[in-house]
C-alpha cells in the first residue's frame, strides 16, 4: 500500500476522535492485561475502532484465538475486558487506538502482537500499518517471521510480497539457522517456499 493511500487511511480512522479524550474525559471501559492493573479507555473510541473489541458477537470463536477476550465482572462500575497480552503491548496497542500511530521501534517490538489484534479485531488501519512497517524493514534475517505473520493474519497482498522477497534472497536465507527452524516448526510453509523457489527458477530461465 502506497503512503499517501494509508495516510488517507489514518484520517479516516482518527475521523470524530481527539487524542485529548483521552486525558480530558473519565473512562467508560478498562482492559486488562495479563498482569497488572487495567488500563482506562472509552467504549466510544474502542467501538469506532473494533465493534467486535467492545461487543465479541454470539458466534466469536473464542477458543479458536485462544480466548484473546473475555468479559469479566468488576467491583468498579466500569467494565472490564480481558486481554491475554502483556500490559506493554496493551499499552502499544492502546496508544494506537488513540493516536493512530506508534513510534517505529515500539511497533517493531509488538509488531506480532499488533499485526493479530488487527486480525482478531477487525482493524483494517492497523492491519494495513503493520503490513507496511513489516515491508519497509524487511531484510532476510527478518523475511521468516514476516512470512508467518502475514500468513496467521491471512493478509494476502503482505504474503505475496514477503514471499517474492524471500525466493530473491533464498541462497541467503535457506543457508541460515533460523531457516532450519523453521522448516522443522512449520513445513507446510517451508513446502510453499520450496515451490515458490522453483517457480521463480523457472521463469527466470524462461526470461533468458
Amino acid at each position: 500500500m502506497k503512503t499517501e493511500e494509508l495516510m488517507r487511511m489514518k484520517c479516516e480512522f482518527l475521523d470524530g476522535f481527539d487524542a485529548s479524550l483521552r486525558e480530558q474525559t473519565p473512562p467508560d471501559i478498562h482492559l486488562r492485561p495479563c498482569y497488572g492493573p487495567p488500563l482506562p479507555a472509552h467504549k466510544a473510541v474502542l467501538y469506532a475502532r473494533s465493534t467486535i473489541l467492545v461487543h465479541p458477537p454470539p458466534t466469536f470463536d473464542a477458543q479458536l484465538m485462544r480466548k484473546y477476550w473475555s468479559l469479566g465482572a468488576s467491583s468498579c462500575e466500569t467494565e472490564i475486558v480481558n486481554l491475554p497480552i502483556s500490559r506493554e503491548e496493551l499499552e502499544a496497542l492502546l496508544d494506537f487506538l488513540y493516536h493512530g500511530s506508534l513510534d517505529p521501534e515500539r511497533t517493531e517490538k509488538h509488531i506480532a502482537v499488533l499485526f493479530f489484534s488487527a486480525w482478531n479485531f477487525d482493524i483494517l488501519y492497523l492491519s494495513e500499518f503493520c503490513a507496511h512497517h513489516i515491508l519497509s524493514s524487511l531484510k532476510p534475517s527478518n523475511a521468516l517471521n514476516a512470512f508467518k505473520n502475514a500468513v496467521g493474519c491471512s493478509h494476502r497482498a503482505l504474503l505475496e510480497a514477503v514471499l517474492d522477497f524471500i525466493v530473491e534472497n533464498m541462497e541467503e536465507i535457506a543457508f541460515s539457522k533460523e531457516y532450519k527452524q523453521f522448516v522443522r516448526a512449520f513445513p507446510n510453509h517451508s513446502v510453499r517456499i520450496t515451490q515458490a523457489f522453483f517457480m521463480y527458477g523457472s521463469n527466470k530461465r524462461i526470461k533468458t
